[in-house]
């Protein structure tokens, strides 16, 4: 019998606070198989070398026209790689959401958008995975402790998580590649694709060329995997 697969899990967030100035939010996860992180890490590395970009942190917010097409391949090698999956969960009304809630309320349901991003990969990959966080507060540890809980308790116990850790994008080339991917959608969903960074809407359009990111795929869609939340019904039980 060959031995089960397991994830590593790379999430990033987006327009997630509950007092910004978007209407749109997004979660975003980068699925790759553990065993062949290495790998897909170093062909990473081989696309930014030849662009230029050796040493550099990629982020959705910092696009900059010359980095378009290094972008433009490294999009290219996700849809090309048997090793690596997407899914996001957008959620296009968040102001409704939260004007009715006070900051715990949000927070609660915060970790309920975060519950219905990871449980469809968690149940492709039932024991041993790791999931990765980008740092963006101080509040992290409180969350990897709420999140791993609700995830134990949604799962086989704790088989399916070994751990969830805090990092820094810029050092994980595959946190990169979420926020590109998270960032992407949320540009798109908010409207911004013919009036914005001239940079950002070619790597949106580069994106269009290879899958329709207008509503949610079925759920076992396993490349590119897209949730739109429209309400308290669009939530598994």
């Amino acid at each position: 019998m060959l031995p089960e697969q397991s994830l590593n899990i790379y999430c990033d967030e987006s327009c997630h606070l509950i007092g910004d100035s978007s209407r749109v939010m997004g979660l975003g996860a980068i699925g790759c198989l553990e065993s062949q992180k290495e790998a897909v890490v170093d062909m990473i590395h081989r696309i930014k070398d030849y662009y230029g970009y050796s040493f550099a942190e990629i982020k959705w917010s910092q696009i900059t026209t010359n980095q378009v097409p290094m972008i433009k391949t490294l999009i290219d090698y996700f849809f090309k790689c048997p090793y690596l999956s997407f899914r996001a969960i957008i959620i296009p009304n968040k102001r409704e959401v939260a004007q009715d809630k006070t900051v715990v309320q949000f927070d609660e349901w915060y970790y309920k958008m975060y519950y219905q991003l990871l449980i469809v990969m968690l149940d492709r990959y039932p024991r041993g995975n790791n999931i990765f966080i980008d740092r963006k507060d101080t509040q992290g540890k409180a969350k990897i402790k709420k999140l791993f809980e609700i995830l134990s308790r949604a799962t086989n116990g704790e088989e399916a998580v070994d751990g969830i850790v805090e990092i820094d994008s810029h050092c994980s080339d595959l946190l990169q590649v979420s926020d590109l991917f998270t960032g992407m959608l949320v540009f798109h969903k908010r409207g911004l694709s013919k009036r914005g960074n001239p940079a950002k809407v070619a790597v949106l359009n580069h994106l269009l060329t290879k899958v329709s990111v207008d509503y949610s795929t079925p759920p076992d869609e396993k490349k590119f995997n897209l949730f739109y939340w429209e309400g308290a019904s669009h939530v598994r039980g």
